[in-house]
């Protein structure tokens, strides 16, 4: 579409500071970590309309139900020993709550056993790592829990995720690897004991994509859309989750491209932005625009930004072409056109 001088002029009009004014904006506090249905979320989608329509655009937004979203309403309190001491596990670190968790807002106390081995009577049951969390419930009954073993990132944070199965009938927590092998050593050691809660509901609530169209395509043109998720998972009570690289950054590089490219696209080239909420609940928001695209039969060329940055040196930057989201410039019924 350009020349390779034309693009060393295109690049020169990106702006580093506006993406990272952007990413600030994003992970701010009062923005909560952008969990679907939240008011942090609401609060981010209401910024983004702003700067879209500050750009010239067509903007609007679609509704879509998600249902029974895991929140975790209090730190939940989980401490373990024998008769020699007791230790008490970092949240968000050593031990979290698995999105399959029941919600038991109450401390259970138990000895310590091994899932699969020892009777599960009373007993927090530690799952071997090579056990799936399906097979430890072949033989839980009784149990006050399960303690499942979880991976760490660089800096020794446990991964929150929203996805996943629906809740079974037990507390389940997570620890991480190091605590995880303590843990189920000390289980076979007996005279061990674990006592914590999962704080754990789920609301049904209600996400919304984003849609701006910046230039409208001739028939049988070309037509770009620019998509990246916005939401995020959402802060805990006393920890903050900005959802700086997952995605922020990935908004962030999206607007500053359809900024960019506004002006630059050849004549009857059309350009759009998707910004897609729900990512973190099994991308509900792109199989939402999935149907609007097959509905209308619009197939534009699709850019989609996740994790755009630098981790140790490698970039996060996963443009993908994916036949997902359809084009913000088409027609479909239920759109929202957005205040200006």
């Amino acid at each position: 579409m350009t020349s390779s001088s034309n693009l060393a002029d295109l690049l020169e009009q990106v702006s580093a500071d506006r993406m990272t004014a952007t990413i600030a904006t994003l992970t701010s506090d009062p923005l909560a970590g952008r969990r679907v249905g939240s008011t942090g979320g609401a609060a981010a989608r209401a910024w983004l309309l702003e700067q879209l329509a500050v750009l010239g655009a067509d903007v609007r937004t679609e509704e879509f139900p998600v249902r029974a979203v895991p929140q975790v309403y209090e730190a939940p309190t989980v401490t373990w020993g024998d008769r020699d001491g007791t230790t008490e596990l970092v949240f968000g670190r050593q031990v979290a709550i698995h999105p399959a968790s029941a919600d038991t807002p109450d401390i259970r106390r138990g000895t310590l056993g091994v899932a699969g081995k020892d009777d599960p009577a009373g007993r927090w049951l530690v799952v071997p790592a090579d056990m799936s969390l399906f097979d430890a419930y072949r033989d839980t009954r009784g149990a006050a829990g399960l303690l499942v073993r979880r991976p760490v990132d660089a800096e020794g944070w446990q991964f929150t995720m929203l996805a996943g199965p629906d809740p079974g009938p037990l507390p389940v927590l997570t620890l991480d690897p190091d605590t995880h092998h303590a843990v189920l050593t000390a289980a076979t050691a007996g005279d061990r004991w674990l006592a914590g809660a999962t704080p754990l509901r789920r609301d049904d609530v209600t996400g919304a994509n984003i849609h701006a169209c910046l230039r409208q395509p001739v028939p049988a043109g070309a037509d770009l859309l620019l998509t990246a998720h916005y939401d995020g998972v959402g802060d805990h009570p006393g920890l903050r989750l900005p959802g700086a690289s997952d995605n922020a950054t990935g908004v962030a590089v999206v607007l500053e491209a359809a900024r960019v490219l506004a002006t630059a696209l050849p004549a009857g080239a059309g350009l759009s932005v998707a910004l897609l909420d729900g990512e973190e609940v099994g991308a509900l928001g792109s199989a939402h625009h999935a149907g609007q695209l097959r509905a209308a039969g619009a197939a534009p060329m699709v850019i989609n930004v996740d994790g755009a940055g630098r981790l140790k040196g490698r970039p996060r930057w996963r443009p993908a072409a994916l036949p997902t989201v359809s084009s913000p410039c088409s027609t479909r019924p239920g759109a929202t056109p957005a205040s200006p």
